[in-house]
């Protein structure tokens, strides 16, 4: 959730101003890492189900800003690198 709250700083962070900021609710990357972490956070035994189209969308637009060349193509993948320990992490616990 963090990182999709951090999520719109990029944008004044690489010189584009707060018009161009990708906040979450509005863009789907921020809201696929925002739905991810909550989601994780609020655990249950349908979270795996729940999980799979933020987590599609997350490689998706991983690649497509991958493509483009963009620096924000790092949000998505370090929501998924997060998003598989964590679930690594509780798979082991139980």
């Amino acid at each position: 959730m963090a990182l999709a709250i951090a999520f719109p700083l990029l944008a004044p962070m690489l010189g584009r101003g707060w018009r161009h900021a990708e906040v979450f609710g509005v863009m789907p990357e921020p809201t696929a890492i925002a739905t991810v972490g909550w989601l994780l956070a609020v655990g249950g035994r349908a979270r795996g189900v729940a999980l799979a189209a933020p987590l599609l969308w997350c490689v998706i637009g991983g690649l497509t800003l991958s493509a483009l060349g963009a620096p924000e193509a790092a949000g998505p993948a370090l929501t998924l690198a997060l998003a598989g320990l964590a679930l690594a992490r509780a798979t082991s616990a139980t």
